[in-house]
């Protein structure tokens, strides 16, 4: 559990520095053994936005009961993850919730972030 409290948390301090939404990405593919895989990437900016400014990119594994909100005009957002690993809750690892607009909500079993 450190290891995940160390992650949210080195994420939470990115996120104050990219907190508006510039785009975001779903997939769903079927795997080779009849499985549905299903992923959320999420693209944060800065505003005001130049081309060439810095992004954080938030990708999310193994999502599940995504829902999405309104996401019209300048979003800024306050992404809340939980490490709900202690529920045992079909392997779900985390709940992802945007607190501010109600933007989107899920679970995960994994996330990954980088500043490009």
């Amino acid at each position: 559990m450190k290891k995940s409290v160390e992650l949210i948390s080195v994420f939470y301090q990115l996120h104050n520095k990219f907190p508006y939404l510039h785009s975001y990405h779903y997939s769903r593919n079927f795997n080779e053994n009849g499985s549905i895989e299903q992923s959320f990437k999420i693209i944060l900016c800065d505003y005001p936005y130049y081309e060439d400014d810095k992004k954080l990119a938030i990708t999310f594994s193994n999502v599940i009961d995504l829902k999405i909100g309104n996401t019209g005009g300048i979003v800024g957002l306050f992404i809340d993850i939980a490490d709900i690993s202690n529920y045992q809750w079909e392997g779900m690892k985390y709940k992802v919730k945007e607190e501010e607009e109600e933007t989107f909500t899920f679970y995960c079993k994994s996330f990954e972030f980088e500043v490009f």
